[in-house]
């Protein structure tokens, strides 16, 4: 592409050495057919190249003010043309000719001749943060949405001038280089709570065992599933989920993204094995202490294992009505727990030692039977009845230990 200024190199000279103010001057040519919104992209355009000269400038990186520094860094439009632009820096020249924005501008016309190599692009896209390189991103996007070729003219006060020239072709082979991404996609079964599922909005939210959150989409499948009111489940709820990881990689400036969908959703899970676990351990230990202790102390335990025999029934049951192959119900035999939930039927000899019993020691508690010969009489009699329930129930409390031991080996 051969120069095509309107205005010759000593007259952008003149113009920075009279005012002391920073020179650029853009052409930019377009094919005939993309005439079109050139006004748009010079507007455009214009904004993109200062910002541009604004990140290059080292002092962007510090501590100082962003807006003062950005103020610094402007430029006015003082002339546009049919397919030109000339820009006037609005910061003036110290003594030795150089304004806020000399050394970032000279930096802006060596970047877009190094653009004419795509090798030399790469190793100056390693060098510059990454965000100044996605604003270098846009500014060659805009050029090649039209295509438009550019050439772009500096001249500063200090006399310094430097030009630099991006054909339509060479345009394009940077775009393709610094646009380039990679995308890899993963499937990965995730476990945790879900916290927020929207049908209608198609996202969700939820927390992993491991405290990792995931958010993002839902797969039509998940949303037809759960889409409907009876499917909806409440609100946290532990659940099972395969996600789908898409990960995008900006490879110039190595910037990863992620995107997240839910493609496989199990509300009904079951009851989780490790809480299990440790819940049939601490019912256990609970259950077995009356089996060894002597008279004196056979009411308390007796009572600690009333409590224990109180909590067990329902967590069979609910074992018993959680999903067969799923969470803590999956481990376990199927004849442990339905043996299990046997012996703790009402009229088996542990339901009528546990109910004989939630009569009997409310009369300890409370002292009663330590009246006159009347008590202890009543005492005595209780005290006979206790020990043939317990005689009674002996061999199903043995039973049903030696079945929760079974139960929780099963469960480690």
């Amino acid at each position: 592409m051969g120069k095509v200024s309107g205005q010759p190199w000593k007259a952008h000279e003149a113009e920075a050495d009279h005012h002391g103010r920073d020179v650029l001057h853009l052409y930019f040519m377009v094919a005939d057919s993309a005439n079109e919104g050139i006004d748009v992209l010079a507007g455009d355009l214009a904004a993109a190249l200062q910002k541009m000269i604004y990140m290059l400038d080292d002092r962007s990186t510090g501590n100082r003010k962003k807006a003062a520094l950005q103020d610094e860094h402007a430029f006015y439009e003082a002339v546009r043309g049919e397919a030109s632009l000339h820009l006037v820096s609005c910061g003036t020249a110290d003594l030795f000719g150089i304004t806020p924005v000399t050394r970032a501008a000279g930096r802006m016309v060596q970047l877009v001749s190094d653009t004419r190599s795509v090798e030399r692009l790469q190793q100056r896209c390693a060098e510059l943060p990454a965000a100044t390189v996605l604003a270098y991103e846009h500014m060659l996007n805009l050029l090649a949405a039209k295509p438009a070729a550019l050439r772009l003219e500096w001249t500063a006060p200090s006399g310094e001038q430097a030009a630099a020239e991006l054909s339509i072709e060479e345009l394009q082979r940077a775009c393709a280089m610094i646009n380039e991404v990679t995308v890899t996609e993963e499937h990965f079964p995730v476990k945790g709570t879900l916290t927020m599922l929207n049908p209608a909005k198609r996202t969700f939210h939820m927390v992993g065992e491991d405290g990792q959150s995931y958010k993002g989409r839902l797969s039509d499948s998940v949303r037809q599933q759960y889409g409907k009111e009876r499917e909806a489940p409440m609100l946290p709820v532990k659940a099972e989920a395969v996600m789908e990881r898409r990960t995008t990689l900006q490879v110039c400036v190595q910037i990863k993204s992620f995107a997240d969908t839910l493609i496989e959703l199990d509300t009904n899970i079951g009851l989780d094995v490790q809480e299990t676990y440790y819940t049939m351990q601490e019912l256990y230990e609970r259950l077995d202490i009356y089996l060894d202790s002597d008279d004196s102390d056979f009411i308390p335990r007796l009572a600690q294992s009333l409590a224990a025999y109180a909590e067990l029934a329902p967590l069979l049951d609910e074992l018993a009505a959680s999903p067969p192959a799923k969470g803590a119900h999956g481990r376990l035999e199927a004849a442990d727990l339905m043996e299990a939930l046997d012996l703790l039927a009402p009229g088996r000899p542990i339901s009528r030692l546990v109910q004989f019993s939630e009569q009997l020691l409310p009369a300890h508690e409370t002292g009663e039977y330590h009246g006159g010969s009347a008590a202890q009489a009543s005492q005595r009699k209780h005290s006979d009845k206790l020990s043939q329930y317990f005689t009674a129930a002996y061999a199903n409390h043995t039973r049903l230990l030696k079945l929760l031991v079974a139960m929780i080996h099963a469960l480690e």
